[in-house]
């Protein structure tokens, strides 16, 4: 059944619903990558559209991760990135490092993972989540003194619900200025409810000592 898609806001920018993707690089000599858009029919648009990449082979879209028989990891699009030194590169380190994607929402938009696979937030120990950040912030500088951007938006999803597309933390920094004509701040509320206080809940759950998804 086709989907009708939502009503977008005025140059906003608007993310896809689970299982869409990450605008990434083509590896080098492979051609330029493509991309597919969905959104979602019924709820508003959340933080920013991203775009599902392809690696171009005839049997269609490639899976964003896949184990890799015998050895006990997962090969993911940004793994496979890193490892084939195929991205347009920003930074590379061998915690974290930073590429630009294929379809920048903002010149300058860039991708800052850690360099070893990690699912999401939950997944990445607490040393390379500070990495990562740290590099998120490099990033952010450069922008603003290299690309005179005023300010930067950064943008992530981890886990089911969230629209998380390939399962390698990353995290977007997209450099903004005054008038770039973009919107990158939801038009909409969540229609989850949670019982009682859920700031409450959350502070009994720290207080008692438990982190990192529990």
């Amino acid at each position: 059944m086709a989907r009708t898609p939502a009503p977008p806001s005025p140059r906003g920018i608007h993310l896809s619903d689970g299982g869409c993707g990450e605008s990434v690089p083509a590896p080098h000599g492979k051609g330029p990558g493509t991309s597919r858009t969905h959104r979602r029919a019924t709820s508003p648009p959340a933080l920013v559209r991203l775009l599902w990449f392809r690696l171009g082979r005839e049997t269609g879209r490639v899976p964003s991760a896949v184990p890799v028989a015998g050895s006990g990891r997962v090969d993911c699009t940004f793994c496979r990135l890193i490892r084939e030194d195929a991205a347009r590169w920003v930074a590379h380190g061998p915690v974290a490092c930073a590429f630009s994607p294929l379809d920048p929402l903002a010149p300058g938009h860039t991708l800052v993972v850690p360099t070893r696979h990690y699912a999401d937030v939950f997944d990445t120990p607490p040393d390379v989540l500070a990495a990562t950040t740290a590099l998120v912030q490099r990033v952010a500088g450069a922008m603003r003194a290299a690309l005179d951007a005023s300010g930067v938006n950064i943008l992530s999803a981890s886990g089911p619900g969230s629209e998380q597309s390939v399962p390698h933390l990353h995290l977007h920094v997209v450099p903004r200025w005054a008038d770039d004509g973009i919107s990158t701040w939801p038009t909409g509320r969540s229609e989850h409810h949670v019982a009682g206080d859920p700031g409450a809940r959350l502070a009994e759950l720290l207080a008692g000592g438990q982190h990192h998804g529990g």
